[in-house]
């Protein structure tokens, strides 16, 4: 932490800097996010409390009469979901209980004010709670698809959609709007709760694998129905983030630079994590993740315990830096990564039904080297143009959901019945 007036590095738990005198504020990403909280309470000589859209950040205060939960020094912070939260008012004590840590912090009232706010909060997270309820991980009835046949014409060539390509192509026309769907309610529930470098790290992982275990566990209905019963939850959802990880490569790039620029002011792992542990703990960060599975079968950037800490103590940055990194975040790029994650869980389905002999087609890798050998040859000036739609339909039966040829069938064909159909049938 540096002071914001002549940088000099301070220590946690000033309260003036001791070069300039200037006051250091007990949270120092007040400058930050005092506009974003909604509310905030603060108790003589315990904690300070500030409330967001779906969190509140705890900062406790170190004195000799009171202790934090787990550290008697001044916390940069701990988040907590309200997810992981339950908030009521006991008498003339506001209180705050961690689920899964089972743990307390209470906040004194000691005024009809400091009651009225107390009072405001604990509705705000009530009705936060029963508005956004999580009920679309459940598992659900599936009704089993069947494929047929279909015939598309490119000039007077014929492509005969096979039953086994048309199944996967329902599969994917099922999967394509629902992770569209949901890559759209991460980018709006990352607006609503992501405001800087801290919350970024800490929130969009869990953000991103809560969505993602929807798709998961749609997928796994669909097994199950398929009488597939050897792939449990936790195989599916290794296979998958195994395979496909555009959006956490993006988080772990951030994460990277965060580390790189920490390094260079000189700030080793191990100090930050002897200073504050808050941030890191049962049900906190990334140890919360679905059904047992880590945020570091997702995130590269989780999987050190010390490195977590390094992360999420991004205080240790200049308030300039924090800013420029976080500047550097973008989160429209950022969804359609996460969308193509999302939609890559009908892939990693279908492979899955194919290697296990059901009647459907997979977009081998073979397949699709195959296709874009061919496409790059339809531009060869020797390639005879009397033969390109013939091959043309080669690639399609090889891979036909690649944007790049529907593109290339409108340059070379036109739009028209037979080319509109086409892509409309490989949902384009």
């Amino acid at each position: 932490m540096y002071c914001s007036k002549c940088g000099t590095a301070l220590a946690f738990g000033v309260r003036f800097c001791p070069k300039c005198g200037n006051q250091i504020p007990l949270n120092p990403y007040e400058a930050q996010t005092e506009t974003y909280y909604k509310y905030v309470i603060e108790g003589y000589h315990s904690a300070k409390v500030e409330v967001y859209e779906g969190y509140i950040i705890v900062y406790y205060i170190r004195t000799g009469l009171y202790s934090a939960i787990n550290n008697s020094t001044i916390s940069e912070g701990h988040l907590i979901e309200f997810s992981e939260l339950e908030a009521s008012i006991i008498g003339s004590i506001l209180r705050f209980v961690s689920i899964a840590e089972s743990q307390n912090v209470d906040i004194p009232l000691n005024s009809p004010t400091d009651y009225s706010i107390a009072t405001t909060i604990v509705d705000f997270i009530h009705e936060y709670k029963n508005a956004n309820k999580t009920v679309a991980s459940l598992n659900e009835k599936w009704t089993k698809y069947i494929g047929e046949s279909k015939d598309f014409y490119i000039e007077d060539q014929l492509f005969t959609v096979s039953v086994e390509m048309d199944l996967f192509n329902q599969y994917s026309h099922f999967f394509k709007p629902f992770a569209r769907e949901l890559a759209d309610k991460v980018k709006m529930e990352s607006s609503k709760q992501i405001h800087d470098l801290l919350t970024f790290l800490i929130l969009f992982p869990k953000i991103y694998i809560r969505y993602l275990d929807y798709l998961i566990n749609k997928a796994l209905d669909i097994l199950v129905a398929e009488e597939i019963w050897t792939i449990g939850h936790d195989d599916l959802w290794n296979k998958h983030v195994k395979e496909f990880h555009l959006a956490p490569d993006y988080v772990d790039n951030i994460a990277n630079v965060v580390k790189q620029t920490m390094s260079n002011n000189q700030v080793k792992a191990q100090a930050v994590m002897s200073l504050v542990p808050h941030l890191v703990g049962g049900g906190f960060g990334f140890k919360g993740a679905v059904k047992g599975i880590a945020a570091a079968s997702v995130f590269n950037f989780a999987r050190d315990s010390a490195e977590i800490g390094m992360l999420q103590h991004a205080s240790q940055l200049t308030p300039e830096q924090r800013s420029e990194l976080y500047s550097r975040i973008d989160f429209d790029y950022l969804t359609e990564q996460t969308f193509k994650d999302y939609w890559k869980v009908c892939f990693t389905l279908t492979d899955i039904l194919h290697s296990l002999g059901s009647n459907v087609w997979f977009p081998s890798d073979e397949k699709i080297s195959k296709a874009n050998s061919i496409f790059d040859n339809l531009s060869n000036p020797n390639f005879p143009d009397e033969r390109k739609a013939e091959m043309f339909i080669e690639i399609l039966k090889t891979n036909p959901y690649d944007s790049k040829y529907h593109k290339y069938m409108f340059e070379k064909w036109g739009e028209n019945e037979q080319t509109l159909a086409l892509n409309s049938y490989f949902g384009f």
